[in-house]
Order: structure tokens, then sequence, then C-alpha cells
């Protein structure tokens, strides 16, 4: 039984873990963006990349994995946090959310539409 909670943290720990976007192109990371105010993410929208989003607004603080999504954290000057959340299976961008720092919604600035079934 101790070696099967063993593999089950292993096989947790490398499913979700913090990188860089592209290892390929690392991302410099950063603590906070101080220029940067919730209102900086309302450009977001159905056609926006990710690129797009690195290109206007800079580096992540940071970044979280899973197998289905991927999250960019961008840490503002009052405390508060963006998560940028788009799909690893090329998707695109699937939220962008205002919360607090410990993880309480504020706001949906975006969220991308489910199709009608």
């Amino acid at each position: 039984m101790k070696h099967l909670t063993i593999i089950i943290a292993a096989l947790l720990v490398g499913c979700a873990k913090q990188h860089d976007a592209n290892p390929a192109t690392p991302i410099p990371i950063s603590a906070s963006h101080t220029s940067l105010s919730v209102n900086s993410f309302r450009f977001i929208g159905p056609s926006t990349t990710i690129q797009q989003v690195l290109d206007k607004l800079g580096s992540p603080g940071g970044s979280w994995v899973s197998l289905t999504f991927e999250e960019f954290i961008y840490r503002l000057n009052d405390g508060t946090e963006v998560r940028i959340s788009i799909s690893t299976n090329g998707g695109g961008i699937l939220g962008v959310i205002h919360q607090t720092a410990k993880g309480q919604k504020i706001e949906v600035i975006y969220e991308k539409k489910q199709p009608a079934a």
C-alpha cells in the first residue's frame, strides 16, 4: 500500500507542475506587474492568441500546467491575480479570471463560449 501511495503522488506531481509556456523559448518570470491593472486584460476575446497577450502584457509571474489546460498567472500590484487559462490541445484561450491571492473569484473577464449541443 505504501508503494501505491508513492506512485500516485509521483503521478500527480508529474501531471501538475509549474513551468515556462514553451521550453524551447523560456519566458522570463517576474514577481509582479506594477504597471498592469485588471483593465489591462479587457482586450482579450475569442480571437486573441496567447502570443498577443504576451506581446502586449509581458511575461506572466508564473504558470501552471495540467493535462488539458495551462494557466498563466499575472500578479497585480494591488495583491490580486489574473489567471489566463489556455487549452493544451490548441483550443486557444479558455478564460480570464480576476481573483484574490487566496483564489476567490472577483470577476470573469473573458470566458470562451461553448458550442451549442
